[in-house]
């Protein structure tokens, strides 16, 4: 066709033809600008010319007064384009030539559809190669653009702002068998003209948040052998949060440490040996920032180095590639006050306090007062003993399991103590659970003991 022209025509009326417009089988068409050629025409068949005398009806293009049917590709050349819905062009970034564009959903929409008794679907192409003729090949390179969508809105001027940005890009080194990619999410900030990146999804199925292709945080299970089906953050290089909790509602004022709105984060503990520092921040006029709970359906009763609780805490300490237990009198938990430590309790067991350990012992919380039983006759049954104190818990058979970190110490036997006065040691099911004795207790008892001496004394 790219030889001929489209002619106006007047068809003579054999085949009953009724207008300008209207072809019938049998209509012979005499060119109306004086050409000789004649044709048949088909039914909706449009007339095209030589440029000379002759004229034929193209059977793959056809017009039945509202709808021109194509048959075959249709080619529309470099520098010209297509309007879907309007007549004019308009300009974003660039002149597109395809547009689409209405004043409704269905005018201004696109839509691909695929009718097959299967599961596949209709599909969007972009394609790029680094060769300038059209149909020859130059293969990409790393970092090359191969698609984008942008989404533009009216500024009030023009059509050009961009809002948002969603970017296809080579991720690493293209081949015949190897076609790395990643997708590259941007967004224009307010008070902003153009999109910055917020997002990338490499062609390992690494994420990047943050912006650039060094995001400050990534995620994903490829970056942790030990992780096929969870979540890793990598903070790279960085020192600062690396996970933050933030509320609209929350101003604390306390700028000097963190934004005032920030009401929990979690951050490395040193910059260069790792460690994790947990924060929490209220506002003032409320108490305790910070609350653990636990709930389960079987605690547990163990008075053991077996012994476990509602919340467990379990230290190690590195040993080589590996971790082992603390030992001697290494601390396991501190508790300090604005950096002044106040409580620690030690790997042997043992508990320690800056002051004192208090325990209520107000009167409005007794009640069945009497006077101690026991007195001189009990103190003088006891038996101090010096001893080897060791951890232990129990064997499946219910045998004693010493943890052979004895250390020498004085004191009771709690069993003899439980014979005398049991209100000084907790009643425990002794097949998975050690006796304790409340040793403080005691000085109540030796008081009284000494009272009765003193009697005694007074009385000869």
């Amino acid at each position: 066709m790219a030889d001929r022209k489209p002619l106006k025509v007047l068809p003579d009326g054999g085949g009953d033809s009724t207008g300008l417009s209207e072809f019938r089988t049998g209509d012979t068409i005499g060119v109306a600008n004086g050409g000789t050629g004649l044709t048949t025409v088909a039914t909706s068949n449009i007339l095209t010319g030589n440029g000379t005398s002759a004229l034929s009806a193209e059977a793959g293009l056809t017009f039945d007064g509202s709808t021109l049917t194509l048959a075959g590709n249709q080619v529309i050349n470099d520098g010209y384009g297509m309007v879907i819905g309007g007549s004019t062009q308009l300009t974003t970034s660039v002149v597109a030539e395809l547009q689409v564009y209405g004043a409704g959903s269905h005018d201004s929409a696109i839509s691909i559809s695929r009718f097959e008794a299967g599961s596949d679907h209709g599909h969007i192409y972009f394609l790029k190669s680094r060769n300038a003729t059209a149909g020859s090949v130059a293969i990409v390179q790393d970092n090359d653009n191969l698609g984008a969508v942008h989404f533009m809105g009216d500024n009030g001027a023009t059509y050009n702002s961009e809002a948002a940005t969603v970017r296809a890009q080579i991720d690493g080194s293209p081949s015949s068998t190897s076609m790395p990619g990643r997708l590259v999410f941007q967004t224009t900030a307010t008070g902003a003209v153009s999109p910055t990146e917020r997002m990338r999804i490499h062609s390992t199925g690494l994420i990047q948040t943050g912006g650039g292709g060094t995001a400050p945080v990534t995620m994903n299970t490829g970056l942790n052998a030990r992780n096929d089906a969870g979540l890793t953050i990598m903070q790279d290089g960085h020192d600062d949060e690396i996970l933050t909790f933030k509320s609209s509602d929350v101003a604390h004022g306390m700028t000097d440490v963190t934004d005032t709105n920030t009401y929990a984060r979690f951050y490395k503990r040193h910059g260069s040996y790792g460690g994790l520092l947990i924060e929490a921040l209220m506002d003032p006029g409320e108490t305790s920032p910070l609350i653990l709970t636990s709930t389960g359906a079987n605690p547990d009763d163990t008075r053991s180095t077996a012994g476990k609780g509602m919340a467990h805490f379990d230290l190690f300490k590195t040993n080589g590639t590996g971790r082992t237990s603390l030992g001697g009198t290494e601390n396991l938990v501190t508790f300090a006050d604005a950096n002044t430590t106040r409580f620690i309790f030690a790997a042997d067991g043992t508990g320690h306090a800056d002051v004192a350990w208090t325990t209520y012992s107000d009167t409005r919380l007794k009640k069945n007062i009497e006077p101690v039983p026991y007195g001189l006759d009990e103190v003088l049954q006891l038996e101090p003993k010096v001893f080897d104190k060791h951890g232990g818990s129990f064997s499946e058979a219910g045998e004693v399991v010493l943890e052979g970190n004895g250390k020498r110490q004085i004191g009771f036997l709690a069993q003899d103590v439980r014979a005398l006065m049991p209100e000084l040691v907790d009643e425990v099911d002794d097949s998975k659970s050690f006796y304790s004795l409340s040793d403080g207790k005691l000085a109540a008892v030796l008081v009284r003991a000494i009272q009765e001496l003193n009697a005694k004394l007074e009385a000869n």
